[in-house]
Order: C-alpha cells, then structure tokens, then sequence
C-alpha cells in the first residue's frame, strides 16, 4: 500500500492491513444503523402484511370467486 493511499484511509505506517471493523466503527453512528434496519424490516412485514395476508383473508362478495384460505383449498 502506498503512503499517500495509508494516509487517505488513515493507515498507520506500523499496520499492515486496513481493518474494516476499526473504519467502520469510526465512520458509522450506531444509532442511524438500528434506524436505517429498524426501518427496513418495518417496510417489509407492512408490505407482506398488504401483499398476502390482507387480499388472502378478504371476501371479494361475489359469487364464484374462490378464496382457498378461507374455504380450506376447496372451492
């Protein structure tokens, strides 16, 4: 590794490898983390909540119209 490449990723001269850990620790605000994943996993129960629970349990009120959770996969 280069000096001018040690001194851009703050790479002391006695180290020998770039730890990511130590980088990440330094850069990263552990609260905007648990944020950033709290927020994801949210979005994603709601959007499987909308998309397959809600429109699999809701009665469409016309005949013929076939809900295989409702009727046990009979229709």
């Amino acid at each position: 590794m280069s000096a001018s490449r040690r001194r851009q990723l703050g790479v002391a001269d006695d180290e020998e490898e770039y730890d990511l850990s130590v980088a990440l620790d330094a850069n990263t605000d552990p609260f905007i983390t648990k944020l950033i994943a709290g927020s994801a996993i949210l979005v994603i129960l709601v959007l499987l909540l909308a998309a397959v629970v809600v429109p699999g349990l809701s009665d469409y009120g016309g005949e013929g119209v076939c809900v295989p959770i409702l009727t046990g996969g009979r229709c």
